[in-house]
């Protein structure tokens, strides 16, 4: 109990109190116990440097030399770890860091309604020498005021003609000698359970019980705001066996983190038919009984002995020590409840990461391709890679025998020169691989079911070897000038360059030359599309100007033959129209020779350019969906959050081996 106040410094106070205007701001200094006039002045000065400080710019917060290493390593946990820690509780830990006698706070939770705990607190720090105090009928309340949740603190209770300091929740002063020395304040609220009849559905986090919510007025309205409290230790006060039922209900789905956290919550059963021990975790008490034996004492001092008969058989001492146990001060190192909080939140944060890194496996393995599914494609894909090669050899043989093709022989080219375009164009888009472009659109589809993430088509899709291969450009040596056949044989579009360093024609009739081909990337379900297209337009140009080119030299070979024949028969007197005609036909079979040789070299560029491009178009498209379906199956976690997780382990390790040497 505090000190007995002499009649003298009462008077004082009250004088000061009814000369000086009151200010609601300043009512803090007021809740303190009253000691002189000095002593008075001293707490108001005190509280307006403190106000000062705490809003200076450069304040900063003197943390006892023990405890620098600890809060720091917290204090780096909470900027690496706020998902992962439960950020008030570690504030409490925290603030508890700051001072050389930190505040325990503590909680006694009543099932529903805080109706019980308060009559325990009135018994635990109410005299049992001096008549009931104000602050008693206080803390009983009236029945509408019973439900609200209260802070009890030590200090003396405020007048009641003075308006109370504000706060977001109601706090009642007590001058009980516990409170003070064990450095302790006390958290009344109530914790909601279902009855039996309702059942508990799903599980109830630890925060509840270590980390109240309290409803606080927002508004005249009636409006209230949720405020998380966080205490030390907390004590479920259950009110008879129904009650005590539904805690261990409540605590059986409780998901307790670790088994530090589990051990700062307690149980207090007020069993008013009697108590009897228990090796179980419950402290047993009997209001009742407690409350008559108090009120005993009361009426009566003799009765002493029957009243330290009775309170022990109330159980009250065993609650007593309870909250002795909960002081947060230690001469030497940290304090074991505070040592408890930090080592249970530490171990909490371990298992939220650990639960964390397991649902990001999962939810990764989950839009992850199945073995069965992966399978499925790659034998899809191997189908696809055998009846693209048989399709594009039978395709091609087939297109080489064909009548329409057997209409470009060299010999019918004078009159069908102009019919090279449409032929090769109806060859190419009918012959080159048809079949398999179906199949490539099929498997798009395929992919896509199984959850394949496909590049768009504005996207470089086959950036493989397929759009860095070289292409062939051949140029004759004798004839590059005036040859456009035997020139640039280009199977790509124009958007990208790319160095090409390849001949299709032998050593001796070509020369390789190094240029630049423009590349256009698309789509895998386009790819043998633009390839085909891109293919028309460059053989039909090239293939249309040789023969063009061909026809010309046949006929202007000709033209000469025909030419010198006229000459010499009109030059050689002796001669014979057989020598010119001989001189027009050799003349004129040399040129249809040249022509054919020339014509079926085309044709045979074409052929060779055809197979290689179609065999290099599937090889690239099978290795891109073989690249497809791998990365697709692939377990992919995002770093970021790999990285973010790996910090936060390092932040708890570091706080760890801080909380080591601090104990």
């Amino acid at each position: 109990m505090p000190p007995a106040f002499s009649s003298g410094s009462s008077s004082k106070l009250r004088r000061i109190i009814a000369t000086h205007p009151y200010c609601p701001a300043c009512s803090t200094w007021l809740s303190r116990p009253a000691r002189s006039g000095n002593a008075l002045h001293r707490v108001k000065n005190r509280v307006e440097s403190t106000l000062a400080s705490a809003t200076a710019v450069n304040a900063t917060k003197s943390i006892p030399p023990k405890n620098r290493d600890l809060h720091q390593a917290l204090n780096e946990l909470r900027k690496k770890a706020p998902g992962q820690v439960n950020l008030t509780r570690l504030q409490l830990a925290i603030q508890g860091l700051e001072s050389e006698r930190p505040t325990a706070r503590i909680a006694l939770l009543g099932v529903n309604v805080p109706v019980t705990p308060r009559r325990l607190i009135r018994l635990l720090l109410a005299d049992a020498s001096k008549p009931q105090h104000d602050w008693e009928a206080r803390i009983l309340g009236e029945e509408s005021l019973q439900n609200q949740d209260l802070i009890v603190r030590f200090g003396t209770p405020q007048n009641k003609a003075l308006q109370p300091a504000s706060s977001l929740l109601p706090v009642l002063f007590i001058p009980a000698p516990v409170l003070q020395n064990q450095g302790i304040e006390i958290l009344i609220s109530s914790v909601k359970v279902r009855d039996a009849s309702t059942g508990l559905n799903g599980d109830t986090l630890s925060d509840v019980l270590l980390s109240p919510t309290i409803g606080t007025p927002a508004s005249a309205a009636g409006r209230q705001s949720l405020i998380s409290q966080p205490v030390h230790r907390a004590a479920i006060v259950a009110h008879g066996l129904d009650e005590l039922v539904s805690i261990a209900g409540l605590l059986a789905k409780t998901k307790f983190q670790s088994r530090s956290e589990r051990r700062l919550v307690d149980i207090v059963l007020n069993l008013e038919e009697g108590v009897k021990s228990s090796a179980l975790r419950i402290i047993k008490v009997d209001a009742a009984k407690a409350e008559e034996g108090l009120q005993t004492v009361r009426t009566d001092l003799a009765k002493a002995l029957e009243f330290q008969k009775v309170w022990t058989e109330s159980g009250m001492p065993g609650l007593s020590r309870w909250l002795a146990s909960s002081s947060a001060e230690s001469s030497v190192g940290l304090s074991p409840l505070l040592r408890d909080l930090i080592a249970s939140l530490l171990e909490a944060t371990d298992a939220n990461i650990a639960t964390q890194a397991q649902e990001a496996r999962i939810a990764a393995q989950s839009k992850a391709m199945t073995p069965e599914t992966r399978l499925s494609l790659e034998n899809a894909i191997s189908i696809f890679s055998q009846q693209g090669h048989a399709e594009l050899q039978s395709g091609l043989a087939a297109a080489w025998s064909s009548r329409n093709w057997r209409k470009l022989a060299f010999w019918k080219l004078f009159w069908r020169v102009d019919d090279v375009p449409l032929v090769v164009a109806d060859l190419v888009t009918t012959a080159w691989l048809p079949r398999t472009e179906r199949a490539v659109y099929e498997l798009t589809g395929r992919f896509k079911q199984a959850g394949v993430s496909l590049p768009s088509s504005s996207s470089s899709t086959m950036s493989s070897p397929l759009q860095t291969r070289a292409i062939p450009i051949q140029v004759d040596v004798k004839e590059k000038a005036s040859s456009p056949v035997n020139g640039s044989l280009i199977l790509a579009s124009t958007t990208s360059t790319e160095s090409v360093s390849t001949s299709l024609l032998p050593p001796s009739r070509a020369e390789t030359k190094t240029g630049s081909v423009p590349y256009r990337t698309s789509s895998l379900a386009s790819t043998i599309s633009t390839s085909r297209q891109t293919f028309i337009s460059t053989a039909i140009t090239s293939l249309s100007s040789s023969a063009q080119q061909i026809v010309l030299r046949a006929l202007t070979i000709t033209g000469v033959s025909a030419s010198l024949s006229a000459l010499s028969f009109l030059s050689i007197t002796n001669g014979s129209i057989y020598e010119s005609a001989t001189v027009l036909a050799l003349g004129t079979a040399y040129a249809l020779r040249r022509m054919q040789r020339e014509w079926e070299a085309q044709c045979k560029d074409l052929e060779h350019g055809l197979m290689d491009e179609g065999r290099s178009v599937l090889k690239q498209t099978e290795e891109h969906m073989r690249r497809l379906v791998n990365d697709a199956s692939q377990v992919v976690e995002d770093e970021a959050e790999v990285r973010a997780r790996r910090e936060a382990i390092e932040a708890v390790e570091k706080a760890k081996l801080a909380l080591a040497k601090s104990t």
